[in-house]
């Protein structure tokens, strides 16, 4: 049975995506030429679409870290 979101799915553990308030991300997996996967260090919101690289510090959800990326300028 994968782990971490290996399979692809979504997964609802109390995240909140601070740009969209969706409750669900899920792993970045890649099919590669030779059909075989690739599971990639980053995550993306299941609604917004959103790509990051921790879970757990990019959500809104009470008791997170709330460590939020800084608006380029």
């Amino acid at each position: 049975m994968p782990v971490n979101g290996e399979n692809g799915g979504l997964i609802r553990d109390g995240f909140i995506c601070p740009i969209c308030a969706f409750d669900a991300y899920c792993r970045i997996i890649v099919t590669r030429a030779d059909h075989s996967r690739y599971v990639t260090p980053f995550w993306r919101c299941g609604g917004c679409q959103v790509v990051f690289t921790n879970p757990l510090t990019f959500s809104a959800a009470p008791g997170s870290e709330k460590i939020r990326p800084r608006r380029l300028t």
